[in-house]
C-alpha cells in the first residue's frame, strides 16, 4: 500500500504543480493545499522505506553477509537518502509553502521506475485507492486543524 503513496506522488505532483502554477481550475489556494498534503505524504512513505532497509539489514546479518556484499553504490545512497530525510524538511511550514519543494523527491522517483508502478490487480488497485483516499483525507483534515497550511494564519 505504501508504494502506492509514491506512485500517486509521481504521477499528481506535475499535474498539481503546474495547476498550482497556473491556474485552470478551482482556486490557487486549492491546488496549493492539495500539493502541500501530497508532498506531506511522502514522509509516510519514507517511514515505510526505512523499515524496509531495516529488514534487510537484518535479514543480510542474519544471513551471515559481510557489509561489502549488501552495501548499494554511492548513487543509490543518495537516491535513498534524498527519499527518506527530504520529506521529513518538508514538515517545516516555510520550506513546504514553496511550490518546487518536491521536485527533488519527483526526480528520485523518475530515476527509479520500480518505485512508480501501480499494481495492475483490479481488486488490488481499488482497495490501494480507497486507502489513499482515506490516508489524504486525514492528512488533509489534521493539517487544517493544526493551521498548517501556507495560506492559514495563526491567530
Amino acid at each position: 500500500m505504501y508504494y502506492f503513496i509514491a506512485a500517486v506522488f509521481f504521477y499528481g505532483f506535475p499535474v498539481l504543480l503546474l495547476l498550482s502554477w497556473k491556474q485552470f481550475f478551482g482556486s490557487k489556494i486549492i491546488w496549493n493545499r492539495i500539493l502541500y498534503v501530497l508532498q506531506i505524504a511522502m514522509v509516510f512513505h519514507s517511514i515505510f522505506f526505512v523499515r524496509q532497509l531495516i529488514g534487510l539489514y537484518q535479514l543480510a546479518k542474519t544471513m551471515g553477509l559481510k557489509s561489502s556484499v549488501y552495501m548499494p553504490p554511492w548513487l543509490e545512497i543518495f537516491q535513498m537518502s534524498v527519499l527518506i530525510i527530504w520529506p521529513f524538511c518538508l514538515w517545516y511550514k516555510k520550506l513546504a509553502s514553496k511550490i518546487w519543494a518536491g521536485i527533488p523527491i519527483w526526480i528520485v522517483l523518475l530515476s527509479l521506475p520500480r518505485f512508480v508502478s501501480f499494481d495492475t490487480d483490479p481488486l488490488a488497485l481499488l482497495i490501494n485507492s480507497l486507502f489513499y483516499i482515506s490516508f489524504f483525507t486525514g492528512i488533509y483534515g489534521l493539517a487544517w486543524l493544526l493551521k498548517r497550511f501556507p495560506d492559514q494564519h495563526k491567530v
